[in-house]
């Protein structure tokens, strides 16, 4: 239990980082004098150095120690974090964003294998899981919370500064609680794999981020394209690797590919409806920031109560019935968020289907983490754990890209059709079909889990 709290404590602070930056980055914009063209590279730089790194840090995890790479990760993370929020220009914090993003994804990957690594009793690990899904939820949403707290009463700065005591907590007892963990025997990094699929990941982050709203341009389509050819020389380095950074059989397993699968939609779908929600209460209900932040608790809370609860279910009624019911919530949840107007009554008309939409992402999350690491080789804990983090990071860009394309374009008919005075209408009009199209994405992801798992009831073991 000691150390399931370690990890859970790394993980509230890097999913609460995420939404602490986004509350402080208009502050931080005016202080450090950040242009318009530079700001979206305080978000980039992050996510571009997370998600390219992931499998590198999992095998790093995996070659060098999870607990040695888990320390690493958190001081190096609550160094970066100290140096951007003492910074004094725009270049400093932005390299130093970048530098979060690195050790992120160092840190992400070891902590998520050593949960999988610490637990072996189907009941224990399906609880582990639902907590480490928990923290995730309570952190995202808490996080705005938190941070328009520390804007309003002390500094953009601390949004930045808090990771350092947290990151300090968690290392001191991590040292003397964590076990350590490794893959036996001799072990080679392999380098190109490790620049190939780096760069692969890079340029389908970049290509998908830059593909909402004009999705055909030319700086969208040679990153996508590099990257599915990158990709496509990973994979042929992978199977002719004697060392593999990624082995391929982790892939092609029915059982995983389908929470891969799932956790990248899973990924699309959240940043979605983060994106839309907070634009539909800013913009259209004219919510200040920290009440958006309220508003969005009932999401966040039925999410964390939930996954506690799937916890202790999975076992009896394993992964693809409560993923598949799970994913039918929450596209429920979103169909009926779908039908918001521009003067809602936010309890009958938003709330109901927030509640639908964090239940059902709660019952299926656990289920997905672990159907993604069971039976995972020893050697190979820290890898897989980076390559389900990655299908989230994957997802969250693309996700992103499709789900705001539509919305744009549903915004850009109505006000052909109905006038362009008619701006609240039709910045609903898109949100609505943002979130219609999030809810078909999870009912593809039911649709996947019914067909794709068939791991039995009390069968998710190492």
């Amino acid at each position: 239990m000691a150390r399931a709290v370690v990890v859970l404590i790394a993980e509230l602070m890097i999913t609460m980082d995420a939404s602490l930056v986004i509350v402080a980055l208009p502050s931080a914009t005016k202080a450090l004098d950040i242009s318009i063209q530079d700001r979206q590279w305080v978000l980039s730089a992050y996510a571009l150095t997370f998600a390219g790194f992931l499998l590198l840090g999992g095998r790093l995890a995996d070659f060098f120690g999870r607990k040695t790479m888990f320390i690493i990760g958190l001081a190096g993370f609550a160094t970066v974090s100290g140096l951007a929020g003492l910074a004094t220009s725009d270049l400093l914090f932005i390299l130093a964003r970048a530098g979060q993003g690195l050790f992120a994804a160092i840190l992400a990957p070891a902590l998520l294998a050593l949960v999988n690594v610490s637990f072996h009793e189907v009941a224990d690990r399906a609880k582990a899981f639902s907590a480490f899904a928990a923290v995730a939820a309570v952190g995202g949403v808490f996080g705005l919370l938190f941070g328009g707290t520390l804007v309003e009463f002390l500094s953009w700065r601390w949004c930045l500064l808090v990771n350092v005591p947290v990151a300090i907590i968690a290392i001191v007892l991590a040292v003397p609680i964590v076990r350590p963990s490794r893959a036996e025997g001799k072990h080679r990094l392999n380098a190109k794999s490790a620049i190939v699929g780096t760069l692969a990941i890079m340029f389908l982050v970049i290509g998908f981020g830059k593909a909402s709203p004009h999705p055909f341009n030319p700086t969208t389509d040679i990153c996508v394209v590099l990257g599915l050819i990158l990709g496509a020389v990973f994979i042929l380095i992978q199977r002719k690797s004697r060392d593999p950074l990624l082995p391929l059989s982790i892939l092609t397993d029915r059982n995983r590919g389908a929470a891969f699968l799932n956790a990248m939609i899973f990924g699309g779908v959240i940043a979605g409806f983060v994106l839309f929600s907070s634009y539909y209460l800013q913009t259209v209900l004219n919510f200040a920031g920290l009440n958006t932040a309220l508003a969005l608790l009932p999401f966040g809370i039925a999410y964390a109560v939930v996954a506690v609860i799937s916890g202790r279910i999975l076992p009896r009624f394993g992964p693809r019935t409560l993923i598949t019911i799970g994913y039918a919530i929450a596209a429920v949840g979103l169909f009926w968020i779908s039908t918001i107007g521009t003067t809602d009554h936010i309890l009958t008309d938003v709330f109901p289907g927030m509640v639908l939409f964090g239940g059902g992402c709660g019952l299926a999350s656990a289920a997905v983490y672990d159907t993604a690491l069971s039976r995972i080789p020893h050697n190979d804990a820290g890898i897989a754990s980076a390559t389900v983090n990655t299908s989230q990071q994957i997802g969250d860009a693309l996700g992103s890209a499709i789900l705001n394309t539509i919305a744009i374009g549903a915004t850009a008919t109505y006000l052909v059709v109905h006038g362009k005075s008619e701006v609240a209408a039709a910045s609903v009009a898109g949100f609505s079909r943002g979130f219609i199209a999030a809810g078909v994405l999870m009912v593809i992801g039911a649709l996947i889990s019914f067909f794709m798992i068939n791991i039995k009831p009390k069968a998710l073991v190492d």
